[in-house]
């Protein structure tokens, strides 16, 4: 999900060694953000592709833009509703259409360096038929 607020110390190792692998191995990898400020928006799907030759780093509209509306900051601890909104809510309504009630495989995060989050980050899944392997590389 494209927030328009990734650290470029999160996009350049993305852009210079993960989409590599991704096209190495024909892994999907589907990019979106939302495409406007309210909940009813559609989704915008930035790249659809098994040979990403770029990371999208925003869209038509930006987790920015949203703090800015409100006039609030970015949540740095507890349920992080910035998240579930710009990036959580975003997937799982891609995911619906896409799979059609099918069950279907999703793994999460993949940064190494927030262990503590892990733990906190295991709720049930919203979709049905949907297992999550979350974050892999600390496994």
């Amino acid at each position: 999900m494209a927030t328009g607020s990734e650290w470029p110390q999160t996009r350049m190792p993305v852009e210079e060694f993960m989409l590599l692998r991704l096209r190495e191995h024909g892994v999907r990898f589907v990019q979106l953000s939302r495409s406007g400020q309210l909940k009813i928006a559609a989704n915008t799907i930035l790249d659809d592709s098994r040979r990403p030759q770029r990371l999208f780093a925003r869209g038509p509209w930006t987790l920015w833009d949203e703090l800015e509306s409100v006039g609030t900051v970015p949540t740095q601890v507890g349920t992080r509703k910035c998240s579930l909104r710009a990036k959580g809510k975003v997937g799982d309504r891609w995911l619906l259409q896409e799979t059609g009630g099918r069950p279907f495989r999703q793994d999460m995060d993949f940064n190494t360096d927030a262990p503590r989050r892990r733990f906190s980050d295991t709720a049930p899944s919203r979709i049905p038929r949907r297992t999550s392997r979350v974050y892999p590389l600390i496994d």
